[in-house]
């Protein structure tokens, strides 16, 4: 895990991203300006995440398959990651720089038995059929549809992957919180 945390952002291409998903979520009317939140220290939790699905050998398999599958998966499970950890700040009414290990390991836990993206979408209250999801996956399609026109053929290399999922995490951070 300690060689993915000194794995640097492609930080040209988080900017593209992040532009690309504030207006958006700004057209879908998700939030009121064109701009993503984020958390300044969230106690490692998306570096585990990133460390997770780029080393997972299941998560792997769907690389060797598709580009596209694995980074709809990847940017999906950020996106709901970002969800629930915003979630988990109100129900332990305490922000994610202060969660002690215990809570981050019942977090860490809750999203080794449901899926990531699942966990978000159920935190939301958006069913799995709804016209609100379609609206949730379009933000991770344009996500990912910058991200291979930016990065092309080295979409998948870890700083451009990490700038990817940091992006869809902070959507999903400012999906729950608005701005």
């Amino acid at each position: 895990m300690q060689g993915n945390q000194s794995v640097q952002m492609n930080n040209d291409l988080f900017r593209d991203i992040t532009q690309t998903v504030a207006m958006v979520m700004y057209k879908m009317g998700v939030v009121k300006q064109p701009g993503l939140q984020y958390f300044k220290n969230d106690s490692g939790i998306f570096e585990e995440i990133f460390t997770q699905h780029m080393t997972n050998s299941q998560l792997l398999a769907y690389k060797k398959i598709s580009a596209d599958m694995y980074l709809t998966i990847c940017g999906s499970h950020a996106f709901g990651t970002g969800v629930y950890v915003a979630a988990m700040q109100a129900r332990l009414e305490k922000p994610v720089e202060e969660f002690a290990a215990d809570n981050i390991r019942v977090i860490g836990g809750t999203l080794s038995r449901i899926d990531a993206y699942e966990l978000g979408l159920q935190t939301l209250n958006v069913a799995p059929d709804s016209q609100n999801k379609k609206a949730l996956d379009q933000i991770i399609a344009f996500a990912k549809m910058t991200a291979m026109n930016s990065a092309g053929k080295n979409v998948l290399d870890m700083p451009n992957m990490k700038a990817y999922m940091q992006v869809l995490y902070n959507a999903g951070v400012t999906m729950m919180y608005g701005i």
